[in-house]
């Protein structure tokens, strides 16, 4: 079976009336499918044709958006046979950064079925309570309904990054924080970019971008190991974006 590809795009389409202006350009998402073989565009969905960006942005947590960059998604993953209610789906897991809310969508209808976060269906946390996160990065679903994600925390005071865990009953609507972390003994503030993985052994793995480092942590929040990157030749930092760990060859699966 040769499969399909399924990433993120995205497109610029004019709105009118506040918050944007009249009339305004703003830059939206847009989750595309193509034929691995062909290139054949075989599915379409467009975050603006289910959620209105009069009513649903950030703008009042962000301020004024470079290029008006709208949902800036950043994670979109697929998962088969999520199961919601009494039913089976296939879905997709999107992250908007700049609405600090993440959807599952079904494919391929595009209904969403729900959203979490401050735009979303549930999970927001109103002012002067701060988001439960904020302008984050790599959501992950590590088990069904547990998500794992990079809480950038712009908008924290003090601004804070940390690695967060949620537990999520779409249906009653609630949301738990079960875990999180960030370093206490060094300053971890990431305004943009961000990773947290799971690892096999439950450990996190995790990336202080702008400072060039790559953390491993325990369940218990103890540091296994850490280690800074620089620029060949230089002190400076090298900006960790994501990270991956990979098995030593010939160890067995998991």
């Amino acid at each position: 079976m040769v499969g399909t590809i399924v990433y993120l795009n995205q497109e610029v389409f004019t709105v009118d009336g506040p918050p944007w202006g009249s009339p305004s350009n703003i830059i939206g998402d847009v989750i595309e499918e193509i034929c691995v073989e062909t290139g054949e565009l075989l599915w379409e969905w467009r975050l603006k044709d289910h959620v209105n960006p009069n009513e649903h942005n950030g703008i009042d947590l962000w301020g004024p958006m470079v290029l008006s960059d709208w949902s800036h998604g950043n994670t979109v993953n697929f998962h088969e046979n999520y199961a919601y209610g009494s039913d089976r789906h296939d879905v997709i897991l999107f992250n908007a950064r700049h609405l600090d809310t993440f959807y599952m969508i079904d494919h391929p209808s595009g209904e969403i079925l729900w959203s979490c976060g401050q735009n979303g269906q549930f999970g927001r946390r109103e002012p002067p309570e701060e988001p439960l996160f904020n302008g984050s990065h790599a959501v992950n679903m590590i088990a069904w309904n547990r998500f794992i994600l990079f809480d950038n925390g712009n908008m924290r005071n003090p601004p804070v990054s940390r690695a967060v865990e949620v537990d999520i009953e779409p249906i009653s609507g609630i949301v738990t924080e079960l875990w999180s972390w960030t370093d206490p003994n060094k300053e971890m503030f990431n305004r943009w970019g961000g990773d947290v993985k799971r690892l096999p052994n439950g450990n996190r793995l995790l990336t202080d971008v702008t400072a060039g480092r790559v953390i491993e942590v325990t369940l218990e929040g103890q540091m296994v190991w850490d280690m800074t990157i620089t620029m060949k030749g230089t002190d400076h930092y090298h900006h960790v974006y994501m990270c991956e760990r990979v098995p030593a060859l010939g160890s067995p699966p998991g």
